[in-house]
């Protein structure tokens, strides 16, 4: 099983961020939307508030979690989105 996760990893990650890197740019209105309605200060004090917790979410679940495949990309869609509002609001 590792070795076929370091064979297809790679090509998986590239198809992922450029796709997920396509759909993420259009969402940079509502970073700054978001920065705009709350305030700099807030929303970055905000985002990385929440970046802290999904860091935490990925160590506290159990790897014997059946879902635990959707959430290391779910988190990294999550962390990529905060990080766009943490850099419209720095």
């Amino acid at each position: 099983m590792p070795g076929v996760l370091i064979a297809m990893l790679p090509a998986w990650v590239i198809a992922f961020r450029s796709t997920f890197g396509t759909v993420s740019d259009f969402l940079s209105p509502c970073a700054g939307y978001l920065v705009e309605r709350f305030g700099a200060f807030k929303a970055l004090a905000v985002t990385e508030g929440l970046e802290g917790v999904l860091c935490l979410v990925v160590a506290l679940v159990p790897t014997g979690w059946s879902q635990c495949k959707w959430l290391l990309p779910t988190v990294a869609c999550l962390l990529l989105v905060t990080g766009q509002v943490s850099d419209v609001a720095s």
